[in-house]
């Protein structure tokens, strides 16, 4: 998928066009919580398109490029960028980051998706290599106040309503002594825990964030209940109080009557999906399987990080355009590769003489995984603790989804 768009509208755009892609280093596509691993980026390096704008772009590639791209760069005035790019701009969820810049390079300024979407921080990038000025107007930046939407984009995370987020922010930026947020993790740690632990007991407006609440294996919901009862009653104290509370979740289905309690959800986005599907099948086919499946193991489809699949599929339009509507990247790999995938794994002598694997989805959403958690610079001996296969093979009118899970790191 390519991932970085730039528009440009002179010579002297184009000039410093091709001087940012020349520029830019393969992470700066690792954008968004659906960018994926570094071996990904490796493979997008060459994939920063820019293109001069001309009246056609408008309903064609500048809609196309809302759908698809991670970040959109606009050389030139910032009215023309705004007024192009209003009928396409839905939620910050969604959106891609959008970055406005002078045709001189002086100025670089994020204008859509700067926490969320990694705006600021492609922005940053920018005008370190271009020697410019970086322009922030969000008020937790200018007064140096921490986002829960900019911590989210960071660390994979996904919000159970991104709305949420206003209140989270209003508390934080309220004129208040208290002005802070309490954050909860509940059972496994995952990617940014330590994180979270390191600075959110730091100086200034943080210093009188708790630290987190770590629950781990817990066996039954009425479990979970019983420990976290005075818990909960202290977010009920803070929320009279209108102290945003938000709460990190590996979980879905087990915490069903808690949610209540909190200002705002969130779940890491590390499941890897596998994808497995007879020839031909519709992309609302294949997502129908899917969402099937994640309903029936209490699953959000949101917190789908990647999909896979073997080669041999790598030209099926259903599989693309399910990549394309989640807003997510599909890696196809060789059936030699997924043989080597160690593991228990769903075997079918049909399948490999079909494909040459004797399983497809289980297999790939493993691999998947298992490329992530490389990513993240744990050895290749290691990266297997790290994995595990959440959901094996679900089969349905000629689709397979099998999911796998990355855990904390």
């Amino acid at each position: 998928m390519n991932r970085i768009g730039v528009f440009f509208f002179s010579e002297k755009g184009e000039e410093l066009a091709n001087r940012l892609a020349a520029k830019l280093h393969p992470s700066a596509c690792m954008l968004h919580p659906k960018a994926v691993d570094a071996r990904y980026a490796k493979e997008s390096s060459d994939r920063i398109e820019c293109v001069r704008y001309h009246s056609s772009c408008k309903n064609t590639l500048l809609k196309t490029w809302f759908a698809n791209k991670d970040a959109i760069i606009f050389i030139g005035a910032m009215g023309i960028a705004v007024r192009l790019m209003a009928p396409f701009i839905e939620n910050k969820e969604t959106d891609p980051a959008v970055i406005v810049m002078d045709e001189m390079g002086r100025f670089v300024i994020p204008v859509l998706s700067g926490h969320f979407g990694g705006g600021y921080r492609l922005a940053q990038q920018i005008s370190e290599c271009l020697k410019g000025t970086l322009v922030r107007t969000a008020a937790s930046d200018v007064r140096g106040l921490w986002a829960i939407d900019d911590y989210a984009g960071a660390h994979h995370l996904c919000f159970r309503d991104i709305h949420e987020v206003q209140a989270v922010a209003k508390s934080i930026q309220s004129e208040r002594e208290d002005n802070n947020i309490r954050l909860y993790l509940l059972q496994e740690r995952m990617q940014g825990s330590t994180f979270l632990e390191e600075t959110l007991r730091g100086e200034g407006a943080q210093d009188e964030i708790i630290p987190l609440y770590v629950y781990r294996e817990v066996a039954s919901l009425e479990e979970l209940q019983k420990d976290m009862e005075r818990f909960l009653s202290t977010c009920r104290g803070y929320r009279e109080k209108g102290i945003a509370t938000a709460f990190i979740c590996n979980q879905n289905k087990e915490i069903s009557g808690l949610e209540e309690h909190f200002d705002c959800v969130l779940y890491p986005k590390n499941l890897t999906v596998g994808v497995g599907c007879k020839k031909g099948k519709s992309k609302e086919a294949i997502d129908a399987v899917l969402k099937g499946c994640f309903e029936e193991y209490g699953l959000s489809t949101k917190r789908i990080r990647s999909f896979a699949s073997v080669d041999i599929k790598k030209e099926e339009k259903g599989l693309k355009e399910l990549a394309l509507s989640y807003k997510c990247p599909f890696h196809f790999y060789p059936a030699e590769e997924l043989k080597k995938v160690e593991g228990d794994f769903t075997s079918s002598g049909f399948v490999e003489n079909t494909v040459g694997v004797d399983n497809v989805c289980e297999r790939s959403a493993v691999l998947e995984a298992l490329y992530a958690v490389k990513g993240f610079g744990v050895e290749d001996e290691d990266a297997t603790e790290y994995t595990k296969l959440r959901v094996r093979k679900y089969a349905k009118d000629g689709v397979t989804i099998a999911v796998a899970e990355i855990g904390y790191i």
